[in-house]
């Protein structure tokens, strides 16, 4: 049985993946920071259904914390053949008022501590498939987000880099939601509204990440690829041009 480790993977989109790999026939180790106990009650879920689970704790943000979670994965199960990027960290902030702090934080988060767990896990886990979450804004501008913004875009850039310098053992792609859950404590009216300006005119599904989870594992010859699964939106972001 393959093993996936899904960071991020105790809720929202992140909790989708790990539990549709799982069904897949994954054995799934759940990363988790600060949602230990969602974790905990997930990883329980997927050992009742499905007999095989485990949790990984970890931040980001922290080199030693990375290595750390290599070597527990390492002494459990030996390999991991593919790594899901899907942690981030997301709050609101503009390029003319937030701190250095908060960029660097996001960066941590968003873009560094995934390429130092990429790094380490295909130096030690034998990974040969890493799919990373990006955001369908990278081609457009989120004013309303910039730290984040900046920190997905490098993200975008490491996604690209890693793809060229660790072909042809790995392949590495990403998948770039839109409108899938609106942002905690955002509702119906928030998702109404960004409906919008979707070409497609909907909101979009945690199956439709699943799917295209799927396709960038299982494709073979797709590598350095950033699927959009946003409805079209990405269409419309031309603010860099």
């Amino acid at each position: 049985m393959k093993t996936v480790l899904v960071t991020g993977g105790a809720r929202r989109i992140g909790r989708a993946v790990a539990v549709h790999l799982a069904e897949s026939g994954f054995q799934v180790a759940v990363h988790v920071h600060e949602s230990v106990a969602a974790g905990e009650q997930l990883v329980d879920e997927l050992r009742q259904r499905h007999g095989h689970a485990l949790l990984v704790k970890g931040d980001l943000s922290s080199e030693s914390d990375c290595a750390q979670m290599v070597h527990e994965l390492k002494a459990q199960v030996g390999q991991v053949a593919v790594l899901i990027n899907c942690a981030s960290t997301f709050t609101e902030d503009s390029v003319l008022s937030f701190p250095i702090e908060a960029l660097v934080d996001h960066l941590k988060v968003n873009a560094f501590g995934p390429l130092v767990l990429s790094r380490l896990s295909v130096q030690q886990l034998a990974t040969t498939c890493i799919v990373n979450f990006l955001d369908s804004r990278v081609v457009d501008y989120d004013a309303l987000h910039a730290s984040y913004h900046l920190s997905k875009r490098t993200f975008d850039a490491i996604t690209r880099m890693l793809a060229m310098e660790l072909a042809p053992q790995v392949r590495v792609n990403a998948v770039a939601p839109g409108l899938i859950l609106p942002p905690e404590g955002k509702g119906d009216e928030y998702v109404e509204m960004r409906k919008k300006e979707i070409p497609l005119q909907r909101q979009g599904t945690l199956a439709d990440i699943c799917q295209a989870v799927d396709f960038l594992i299982n494709s073979g010859f797709v590598t350095g690829q950033t699927l959009f699964v946003d409805g079209g939106r990405h269409l419309k972001g031309a603010f860099y041009q």
